[in-house]
């Protein structure tokens, strides 16, 4: 299996807003282990696709911070309250919080698939501040997005059970933003199974 990268993207909407959505591309390191290229595999109607079809620039970043990327999946990001950074390369703009940032440009296009391909080149990284690590609360809340984010694939009782079963790691090692993030993505499942039955539509964006 491939090693799948989490993090968050940020790319531009038509009126120039910034998009940020959770992604999980496939990376490439060069010679030395850094980052050289980047694959996404979005879906064709996710905003992140729409918006890198019409731009084909971003930025991927990894952070240590997990109500972001809950905020992200539930479609709760507010990006009109973040304090945007510039780029160096591309036209865009980087998450604040995040630890590396790598800003992207799609190279190559991929869209004979169900998910599309877009292979993106590394055009300038950032080192923005140390990564401090997850304890077992933060990973559970990243099991948990990723569970929102298969809302259209997983059954309702799966998907229950599942939260049942990371609740007790966040109860016992959870600090105060991890148990935030958890109960917004708990909310935020029930509200999506219950409105729409069995299946809800994907909230993840790539």
């Amino acid at each position: 299996m491939p090693y799948v990268l989490e993090g968050l993207v940020t790319t531009l909407n038509e009126d120039a807003s910034v998009n940020l959505a959770p992604m999980g591309p496939i990376p490439t390191l060069d010679a030395e282990g850094q980052i050289q290229e980047l694959i996404f595999r979005p879906f064709p109607e996710s905003r992140t696709y729409r918006n890198l079809i019409a731009h084909p620039e971003g930025v991927f970043h990894v952070t240590d911070r997990v109500l972001p990327l809950a905020q992200a999946i539930s479609r709760s990001f507010a990006s009109t309250s973040v304090d945007w950074l510039p780029t160096k390369t591309i036209h865009g703009r980087l998450f604040p919080d995040a630890c590396q940032a790598y800003e992207f440009r799609i190279r190559n296009r991929d869209e004979t698939g169900q998910r599309m391909v877009l292979t993106a080149e590394v055009v300038q990284s950032h080192n923005l501040r140390p990564f401090l690590g997850f304890n077992r609360g933060a990973h559970a809340v990243i099991e948990a997005a990723i569970l929102a984010s298969r809302l259209h694939i997983l059954e309702r009782n799966v998907i229950l059970h599942e939260l049942d079963r990371l609740k007790v790691l966040i109860e016992k090692t959870a600090d105060a933003e991890g148990r935030a993030a958890f109960d917004l993505l708990v909310h935020f499942i029930h509200a999506e199974t219950q409105q729409t039955g069995n299946h809800a539509d994907s909230a993840r964006d790539d």
